[in-house]
């Protein structure tokens, strides 16, 4: 947190009453295992846990005050206020507005915390950062990520995510950034939106309001693309509106040569803006053509921010992916994981699919291991049996489905299988368990293959990967019952 925060300062940007002495705050916290000196505690309520019960564990591990809705029987100091979630935010608008940094905001429907990741290496190569650590992306943890700005800090990277509309609208009146980027519009969380139209209006809340300074980074072969350039024109007359896309060289940052293998991407990303050009070498430590529009996206964020293309190559060539991002793990029986276990949607199915079956070939089988995509709304089973037809189609030798979805998934890829009259060796599967699952990968039937794991967070794929991936002993053990 920045420096000449205090107490008082809070509660009147809170409208709140202030209880208690007025002392300097360093840090916020909603979780009161982890409070350190300095720190104030945030009681959250919820349907599961009530954070005003944990004050005074908060208070012993170092927290100088609390938040509250409610005013508690204990000697430290407190900030009653209407919301503590609404607060929480309020607090962090403080610090940001305190913050004399850049700052960069990224939304999407995927790609979105590769691409944060992705341009965070390319400023560390130029200056201190703090970005979003994990999924800290939504009305709490963007507002934890706020907090941490400090006045070490050159640059922030904020990662904002959404499932509802309003909600970017709502993150980005905290994090106010200067650099604004979509890095596309798909069918993840549209339970939540309704539809495709309003989660592309839902994302286009993070162009709202930038400051005279501002630039906008838009995806140029996104289907909404016209529409973000139509609202963006203020932008574009001064020219602080770069368009991104894989290979159209209209565009003022694309890409051409992709090379792709086990070691990951490389091509070369072209840069055109204020009557120069350039071309810059990358080459990467990620897997999939989706992660070279990724690292564009980056590229011309960077540039709004007069990055160099040296530092630009640099910071791209040493980032890697986070676990459960399309990363190759060694597997038990001989097998190839790419683990892709954190996530899925549609579109990032069809991609990670298109991955697996470049790296399987003829001496290797492929198989599609895949679990549910969540908030899909009423189209969800539909939405499954496309994933399904389109493993099918895309060559993939073998797939295996578990989950409430799983016989959707399965038809797609059988009918698909009937149409087409496809390789006899072609197997599908639906499996009761993980554990079932986890078995039958183990088998001599699987042994070499190249296996993809994919599925929602509430899937829980990740339990595959980790009783597959031989550095996981431990758990493997318990699954197969060795001694």
């Amino acid at each position: 947190m920045m420096r000449g925060i205090d107490l008082q300062m809070l509660a009147a940007a809170n409208d709140g009453v202030l209880t208690g002495e007025n002392v300097a705050v360093t840090g916020v916290c909603i979780d009161s295992r982890k409070a350190v000196n300095g720190d104030v505690f945030v009681a959250l309520t919820g349907s599961q846990l009530d954070g005003h019960q944990y004050i005074a564990n908060a208070a012993k591990q170092g927290a100088v005050a609390a938040i509250v809705e409610k005013i508690q029987d204990i000697s430290l100091p407190q900030i009653v206020v209407t919301n503590s979630l609404y607060a929480l935010g309020i607090i962090a608008k403080v610090n940001r507005e305190a913050y004399k940094g850049k700052v960069v905001a990224i939304t999407g429907s995927s790609g979105k915390t590769s691409c944060k990741n992705m341009l965070a290496a390319i400023l560390e190569q130029v200056g201190n950062v703090c970005a979003t650590h994990g999924n800290f992306n939504n009305e709490i943890g963007l507002p934890l990520t706020v907090q941490r700005f400090n006045e070490h800090h050159d640059y922030a990277v904020l990662e904002m995510g959404a499932a509802k509309s309003g909600d970017i609208n709502y993150l980005v009146g905290i994090g106010q950034p200067h650099i604004s980027a979509i890095t596309n519009i798909n069918e993840a969380h549209i339970g939540g939106f309704g539809s495709i139209e309003n989660t592309a209006k839902t994302k286009a809340e993070i162009y709202k309001d930038l400051p005279s300074e501002g630039w906008a980074i838009i995806n140029r072969d996104d289907n909404f693309a016209s529409d973000w350039r139509e609202s963006l024109s203020a932008q574009a007359a001064k020219g602080q509106l770069i368009e991104c896309a894989l290979t159209d060289s209209y565009a003022n940052v694309y890409a051409s040569d992709i090379e792709q293998n086990v070691e990951g991407l490389r091509f070369n990303a072209h840069v055109r803006l204020d009557g120069s050009a350039s071309q810059l070498p990358i080459k990467m430590n990620f897997l999939g053509i989706h992660n070279v529009r990724n690292a564009l996206m980056a590229v011309a964020m960077a540039k709004a921010l007069n990055v160099s293309d040296a530092d630009i190559i640099k910071g791209l060539a040493v980032v890697a992916p986070e676990k459960g991002r399309l990363c190759r793990v060694a597997g038990r029986n001989h097998l190839q994981l790419l683990d892709d276990s954190y996530n899925a949607n549609p579109q990032s199915m069809y991609a990670a699919i298109d991955v697996l079956v470049s790296f399987s070939g003829q001496e290797k089988n492929s198989i599609a291991v895949l679990g549910d995509m969540a908030e899909l709304g009423s189209d969800a089973a539909a939405m499954h049996f496309n994933v399904g037809q389109y493993a099918a189609l895309a060559g993939v030798d073998c797939i295996y489905v578990v989950g409430e979805f799983a016989a959707q998934t399965l038809a797609g890829f059988n009918q698909q299988n009937d149409s087409e009259t496809l390789a006899s060796s072609l197997l599908a599967q639906s499996f009761s368990s993980q554990d079932a699952l986890i078995t039958q990968l183990l088998s001599s039937e699987c042994e070499s293959s190249v296996v993809l794991v994919k599925g929602s967070r509430s899937a829980a794929m990740d339990y595959v990967v980790s009783a597959l991936d031989v550095s996981s002993d431990a758990i493997n053990l318990a699954i197969t019952g060795a001694k």
